[in-house]
């Protein structure tokens, strides 16, 4: 896990329609928040998901960007997003290179 004030890794992955976005992309508007989520469409997942959704409005008039990290696939991401009225950005680390990056794999199982 990253330590307090450590800068984070650079990295590019897919998001749900397939585009490549890279963390520095996502700064180029201010701070962003990653949060990193086990699996699409499990009920812990889409409770997290969803509280997100819910403040999003107040996150982004805050300034911030959200993005959302898990392994599964950017199709799945799509499905999740579009059932769940998702609107930030969902990003797929099948490879769970950027997890292992931030240190949070063992929270992922």
């Amino acid at each position: 896990m990253l330590d307090i004030g450590q800068q984070a890794p650079q990295f590019t992955l897919p998001d749900q329609d397939g585009h490549d976005i890279s963390l520095s992309s996502l700064l180029k508007d201010g701070p962003v928040i990653l949060y990193f989520y086990p699996a699409d469409f499990t009920p812990g997942c889409t409770r997290e998901a969803c509280s997100i959704r819910d403040l999003h409005k107040e996150l982004t008039q805050a300034g911030l960007t959200v993005a959302g990290i898990s392994p599964q696939s950017p199709d799945s991401h799509k499905r999740f997003r579009e059932k769940h009225g998702l609107r930030f950005t969902l990003l797929a680390d099948e490879t769970k290179e950027v997890i292992k990056m931030f240190g949070v794999d063992g929270l992922l199982g």
